[in-house]
Order: C-alpha cells, then sequence, then structure tokens
C-alpha cells in the first residue's frame, strides 16, 4: 500500500513538474507543448515517442515509473531519424490489448516503411527515458 501511494505521487509530482516545466509549456488553453519519452521494443531498440495529450502522458510517465510494458501505438509517418519515421504525436496511444496485425517491431516498420506509412503500429515497449 505504501508503495502503491508513493508511486502515485511520484506519477503526480512528475507530471505536474512536467506540464509546468520549461520544455512543456502549458499554453493558454492548457495544451502540452512538447514532452517525449523514449521506448524500447521488444528487441530493445529505441524510438523518441512525442505527445500532446496529457491523458497519454500520464499513461507513459506511469508505465517508466512503473517499469512496465505495454502497446505504444500510433499512426506511422516519416521523419528524419535513424529509422525513418515516428509516430504521428497527435495519435499516439497506450493500451494493454490490441489487435494482433498492429503489432510489430522497428526494424520490421523500417524494413518495410511504405507498407506501415499512414497506418497504425504498436510496439510492446517499455519507457526508458522521460524528457520533460
Amino acid at each position: 500500500m505504501k508503495n502503491a501511494i508513493l508511486s502515485i505521487f511520484t506519477v503526480i509530482f512528475l507530471a505536474s513538474t512536467c506540464l509546468a516545466g520549461s520544455l512543456s509549456v502549458c499554453g493558454p488553453s492548457g495544451e502540452v507543448k512538447r514532452s517525449y519519452v523514449v521506448i524500447a521494443d521488444s528487441w530493445n531498440d529505441t524510438l523518441a515517442v512525442e505527445t500532446k495529450n496529457n491523458t497519454v502522458w500520464l499513461d507513459l510517465v506511469q508505465m517508466y515509473i512503473a517499469k512496465n510494458r505495454r502497446f505504444v501505438c500510433g499512426i506511422v509517418e516519416r521523419y528524419n531519424n535513424k529509422w525513418g519515421f515516428r509516430l504521428r504525436p497527435d495519435t499516439v496511444f497506450v493500451t494493454d490489448v490490441t489487435a494482433e496485425a498492429l503489432q510489430t517491431y522497428m526494424k520490421y516498420v523500417k524494413g518495410h516503411l511504405s507498407y506501415w506509412l499512414n497506418n497504425t503500429a504498436c510496439f510492446s515497449s517499455h519507457v526508458v527515458k522521460v524528457y520533460c
């Protein structure tokens, strides 16, 4: 029970700090301007995932704190990084269950990018770093 309370407090503290911090400055609408995490897939390949959605952000921070693995999903778009793609920030979501056809890993998406562009990909992941 003590660990659960500490974990909840840590999530609230980290989330509120990030939402008010200099890199995730809240605009007049309260929208998060910038916050991202680095996820590692089943092969320990990493990808930065950005979101502007507060609920998704809290899910990602909770994954980091709890050190658990969930599916991080979003629509694949071209991007100038080592993979040649990213998950479009406004489409990112976190879930425990997903259709098997959406489950993939980063190397596979890179190798079959034309197929995955503008389609939803889900990576079984854990969060290795939080930037806020």
